[in-house]
């Protein structure tokens, strides 16, 4: 069985147990098949090291660091990295090669085991900043952000992407040798059809911390044009931290009549909300894929999206609507033309296309065949 060490930039852990949650997902997808030793290293208050043994062929590794400084940090993060390498070889020889999980910065890391180790390593990139249109875009970035990022994918034996658009997008800053899309994956035994009773009131989900990127308030001006004209929906908001968002829908009378926030829920609970509604709704200025899509597809759920970044790969008219960024008019449409037309969508059968194309079985055996064509060279 091929033996490939996991870097990665972003990965669940007792500072942020959310942060990359998806690459864990794509692990254990990986583990499937090859066995996946996951190294991670977190910045934060607390200074020890983890290891989990999650099957018989996966393990993650989580170091806590303190920050001192960028230099400090840096040489505790590379120093850190080599320690855990040489563990590596005593346990189980040199590795076949190396999987990094979101360019920068665990891709400096496997740039160097390259040229030390003649470790051949591929790259998944998730990081949605290549697109011109985010506040925080790649060109608005340092320097050296940005010649390491190019480095790291010209010395990349593939470019995993988890849409078509966010490579496209990256394919504007870097020539990359070759590129495969993958998917995001979900755990199907949570997400999954489930017959329901018909609710009191059609019922949306919108699963987010309600960043600016989501587009909370051009949902919130939606719900509340809708709402003036009728009262036979609501929207459950789930995970929001957005306060501003909270007392705004407080202000119109709409909190506890037709939106519903409540707080972050684990994995499973997310899967029982998205089993008790009706369709899924996002308005995002921008997504690379969106997790969230892929779960709701899963749960049999008609979607109701913004035509933007990787969403516009997942969402067709058997499957839901797709409407213009920031179109709030497109956005109410969509929602009538949703409680009006549900009937049209067959759940079961959405769920089963959506469960077939994401389950961890299907991404685990598309991550290894990638594996495969790089030994194979």
């Amino acid at each position: 069985m091929k033996k490939v060490i996991w870097l990665c930039s972003w990965y669940p852990s007792k500072v942020d147990a959310f942060i990359g949650d998806f690459v864990q997902r794509q692990a254990f997808a990986a583990s499937n098949f090859v066995q996946v030793e996951v190294f991670h290293i977190a910045f934060g208050s607390l200074d020890e090291v983890t290891k989990t043994i999650v099957n018989e062929n996966l393990q993650e590794h989580i170091v806590y660091m303190k920050h001192v400084n960028k230099i400090v940090d840096y040489l505790n993060y590379q120093q850190a990295h080599q320690e855990f390498y040489n563990n590596y070889l005593i346990r189980n020889g040199k590795p076949d090669l190396v999987h990094v999980q979101v360019i920068m910065k665990a891709g400096t890391v496997a740039l160097q085991w390259l040229k030390k180790h003649k470790l051949p390593f591929v790259v998944t990139e998730h990081y949605g900043i290549y697109n011109l249109k985010v506040q925080d875009s790649f060109v608005k970035r340092s320097f050296w952000f940005r010649y390491f990022t190019k480095q790291i994918l010209k010395s990349s034996s593939h470019l995993i992407c988890v849409s078509s658009s966010l490579a496209e997008d990256i394919q504007q800053f870097a020539a990359i040798q070759k590129i495969d899309i993958i998917s995001n994956t979900v755990d199907v035994s949570l997400f999954y059809w489930k017959e329901k009773y018909k609710n009191d009131k059609f019922t949306f989900i919108h699963v987010s911390n309600l960043a600016e990127v989501k587009n909370p308030m051009g949902i919130l001006q939606a719900i509340e044009k809708l709402f003036s004209i009728r009262q036979d929906f609501c929207v459950r908001f789930i995970g929001s931290s957005n306060t501003e968002f909270s007392a705004l829908a407080s202000q119109k009378k709409l909190l506890n009549n037709c939106i519903f926030i409540e707080p972050i829920m684990s994995y499973a609970e997310v899967a029982q909300a998205n089993q008790l509604a009706d369709a899924g709704l996002l308005f995002s200025h921008s997504e690379s894929q969106s997790c969230v899509v892929l779960e709701w597809l899963c749960c049999g759920l008609p979607v109701i999206s913004s035509a933007v970044g990787g969403v516009v790969e997942l969402i067709n008219t058997s499957n839901g609507v797709l409407v213009e960024d920031n179109n709030i008019e497109a956005l109410i449409d969509a929602m009538e033309e949703m409680i009006h037309n549900y009937t049209q969508y067959n759940g079961n059968e959405i769920s089963k296309k959506a469960c077939d194309t994401y389950s961890y079985a299907t991404i685990g055996e598309k991550i290894n065949k990638v594996y495969d064509e790089v030994l194979i060279k």
